[in-house]
């Protein structure tokens, strides 16, 4: 039984559709090369903050 549907609401609530992505990682790959996956991380967070600070420019690409 499907109580809400998240889409939906954030929607209803934002005006927007619901920004998403995931990043998914094997766990072989995080105990194998656990410098990698901090790498992707922090790549990944600086270029959130560069899209949340640039909306215009990122909107472009």
């Amino acid at each position: 039984k499907m109580l809400f549907d998240l889409n939906q609401e954030w929607l209803s609530a934002q005006g927007f559709p619901i920004p998403q992505t995931a990043l998914m990682v094997k766990a072989s790959v995080i105990r194998n090369n656990p410098a990698l996956v901090e790498e992707v991380l922090d790549a990944y967070e600086r270029s959130v903050e560069w899209v949340n600070g640039h909306p215009d420019s990122a909107a472009v690409l």
